[in-house]
């Protein structure tokens, strides 16, 4: 399924990228690249509680990764889990937690496949907090879930 939770909101804008026959392009930018070091190092930092990636801590990603480890600390490091990928079927309108490496949604058996940026419950209430990192100013982004 070449569709995810991400793609959703371009997929109401258009169906043509969701094709088989449609191409994919390999590009990526400055942005997309920068966007991609900090989510690495933040969910290093989730992981482990430091940041040894080359280039995430003194690189143009320095400020905001500064800002992302403050609001991890205030909320609980030990509470968050990151990069964690789910398969939902809407039809049972279910959920689960699938294993996902590089966002190879195999897993997800034909469901409707994401990855969460960060992920929290509560073990008391069992309500869920699910948060989307964004690095970019928006000025050029698309559509999106």
């Amino acid at each position: 399924m070449r569709v995810t939770a991400s793609k959703v909101g371009v997929l109401s804008a258009c169906q043509y990228f969701a094709r088989a026959e449609a191409e994919w392009s390999d590009t990526t930018s400055a942005a997309a690249d920068r966007g991609t070091r900090f989510h690495r190092a933040i969910a290093e930092y989730i992981a482990s509680g430091s940041v040894e990636s080359d280039q995430s801590a003194n690189g143009d990603i320095c400020e905001i990764l500064v800002s992302a480890i403050a609001w991890v600390e205030h909320f609980g490091r030990d509470k968050l889990a990151a990069e964690v990928a789910f398969a939902w079927d809407p039809v049972t309108d279910t959920a689960e937690r699938i294993p996902a490496v590089e966002r190879d949604y195999q897993a997800g058996a034909g469901r409707l496949c994401g990855t969460a940026d960060i992920v929290a419950v509560s073990r008391f209430t069992k309500a869920g907090y699910i948060g989307d990192w964004k690095t970019g100013d928006g000025s050029q982004s698309g559509p999106q879930l």
